[in-house]
């Protein structure tokens, strides 16, 4: 007689699949899906052999937030409890001198609610020296030659003891983010910390610094794949470097072989497409951003138009902020003329971001004749961003809508982000059930069938949080939140955007000085989905960090581009790839 189980129905009763059943190879893609540091940490818990599959994706990027003595604690307990044996798993350090930007708190709790920043008003914060102390302590447990990435936020130079520690046993860096320091004891000699990397994002606070990164070009370039340069102040590196390229000769462009992304952040752009040519070869970037409002931006593109004449671009992506202090009978016709010479020069687009920054012409202004000649010539545009800051008033703007639906129906629709800017009159609509604007608004949005993200760029709120009491930040966060339910609502079921994006990443000021106009931190959501006991499923906004929107979602570099609404440009800086 066969001693096997049996169900009433006489055959052998079936298991769900074991996970340690399966090739080891099934494992680690569905381990891979998982996001959550709580998930990954249960995880662990489970048995030995998980926790050797988990722990690498648990260990791989570290967060050390000096600015807070919880953070730092916290940090140092799980040291002392085991958890540095792991960093040999640890690719990626990120590192905050002070806390950037800020996140909402949300209506939500437990496992759906994000981590909340340790910004309480009792919270203890470091000196400086406290800072770096606990910055070389960390990096000291960091097994040696194992970093990949390193973004240090700091606008203070690197002590002593983390350069040199940095130096000598973290050799393997292949991308970092940093504020470019010199050793006092030798200024003319650049960090070796720069050479050798593929990709390098500065944040220059003085012209001479830049210029040894000129001067050491060979070092640094040789591998290098994607270069930025954000400066403290705008700033114009011309009298400087044209004293040093006296009786230069050489060409410096063959030095970085390999560039193939450029951004520029806050320069004074007259005369700097000649002033970076000396190390960067245009032709073959595929990746050009300019940013900031100190002028001269059609100078740089106009520049680059007439030397795609004679020979073709490669650029693919786009992201260019023009200054209002162009005119619109002598540059602003012309600067059209050289984008869609550029337009024609490069490979087919596949992103286009513009900001015209609010001046005496921006009445003239159509943001659609920068877009319009797309729809004359290919192009594989994914991902789309324009803004005006002419529209930001706080009322209804009925130019927004009249662009937002000539995009919608010219051949924009299979873009997958998409960025515009949004009006909090609109967003009260959609929560008053004030039906006729918000509904015309979202149908534009919903004739982009392929859209994964969309980025409403509200820059401020007037009447949002106003309660009988007063400014009330609850009913800001609850409004929100209610707000980004009825955007996946009305797109509905079959419409694939899965994030949401609400606003810029800014600080919550004190709105007691602001004259009731206060600059709304970004809130992010993604599509969840809520049945109750009834069986009735309606689409929800579930709130996630931005940091956690851009690690889980395949859309979301056009959160790189959103104009800048910080309070200086480090910020701006230190939170553009979080």
């Amino acid at each position: 007689m066969s001693t096997d189980p049996m169900d009433i129905s006489g055959q052998p009763p079936t298991y769900p699949p074991n996970l340690l059943g399966i090739p080891t190879e099934l494992q680690l893609r569905i381990v891979d899906h998982i996001t959550l540091k709580s998930d990954l940490t249960s995880l662990c818990r489970t048995c030995s052999a998980l926790r050797v599959l988990a722990n690498p994706l648990l260990y791989r990027r570290i967060v050390l937030r000096l600015w807070s003595q919880r953070a730092v604690d916290r940090l140092n307990k799980s040291n002392f409890a085991g958890a540095g044996l792991h960093y040999q798993h640890t690719k990626e350090v990120i590192i905050e001198d002070e806390a950037i930007g800020e996140e909402l708190y949300t209506i939500h709790t437990g496992r759906i609610c994000p981590p909340i920043l340790d910004r309480r008003s009792n919270a203890t914060y470091l000196t400086e020296s406290e800072k770096d102390n606990a910055a070389y302590a960390f990096l000291q447990t960091m097994h040696h030659n194992q970093l990949e990435r390193l973004w240090y936020h700091s606008r203070r130079p690197l002590s002593a003891v983390v350069r040199n520690h940095l130096r000598h046993y973290q050799t393997k860096i292949q991308d970092l983010r940093i504020g470019l320091y010199t050793d006092p004891g030798s200024p003319d000699v650049l960090p070796q910390i720069l050479c050798g990397l593929q990709r390098l994002d500065l944040y220059v606070d003085n012209s001479t610094s830049l210029i040894l990164l000129y001067m050491n070009i060979e070092a640094v370039g040789a591998n290098l794949k994607s270069l930025s340069l954000t400066a403290a102040n705008s700033m114009d590196i011309s009298t400087e470097l044209d004293a040093w390229a006296m009786g230069e000769e050489n060409e410096y462009t063959q030095c970085t072989p390999k560039l193939e992304e450029f951004t520029l952040s806050n320069f004074i752009y007259d005369n700097a497409y000649e002033q970076f040519s000396i190390i960067v070869n245009y032709h073959q970037l595929v990746r050009l951003g300019l940013f900031g409002n100190s002028g001269g931006t059609h100078y740089f593109l106009q520049e680059l138009a007439e030397s795609s004449e004679e020979n073709k671009l490669r650029l693919k992506h786009i992201a260019v902020e023009i200054a209002g202090d162009i005119a619109e009978s002598t540059e602003l016709v012309p600067l059209r003329l050289s984008l869609n010479q550029i337009y024609k020069a490069c490979e087919p687009l596949e992103s286009f971001h513009i900001h015209y920054p609010h001046g005496d012409h921006s009445s003239d202004f159509d943001v659609y004749d920068f877009l319009k000649p797309f729809t004359d010539r290919g192009h594989n545009l994914q991902s789309l961003s324009y803004h005006v800051e002419q529209w930001n008033w706080g009322q209804l703007n009925h130019d927004v809508i009249d662009v937002l639906y000539r995009v919608s129906q010219e051949s924009f629709r299979q873009v997958k982000q998409l960025a515009v800017y949004f009006e909090e009159a609109l967003m009260l609509d959609g929560l008053w059930n004030e039906e006729a604007r918000f509904m015309i608004f979202m149908t534009w949005i919903g004739y982009f069938r392929e859209l994964r993200l969309l980025h409403l760029r509200l820059p401020h709120c007037v009447r949002m949080g106003q309660s009988k009491h007063g400014w009330d930040p609850a009913l800001l966060i609850l409004q929100l939140q209610t707000f980004a339910n009825r955007v996946f609502e009305f797109l509905g079921p079959e419409s694939k955007l899965d994030a949401l994006v609400i606003g810029h990443v800014s600080t919550l000021r004190n709105p007691e000085n602001l004259d009731r106009v206060r600059p709304l931190p970004q809130q992010c959501f993604l599509r969840g989905k809520q049945r109750d006991i009834l069986g009735r499923t309606v689409p929800v906004a579930v709130p996630v960090t931005r940091m956690m929107l851009r690690e889980t979602q395949p859309y979301t570099d056009i959160l790189e581009v959103d104009y800048r609404t910080a309070a200086d440009e480090w910020e701006a800086w230190a939170t553009r790839t979080m």
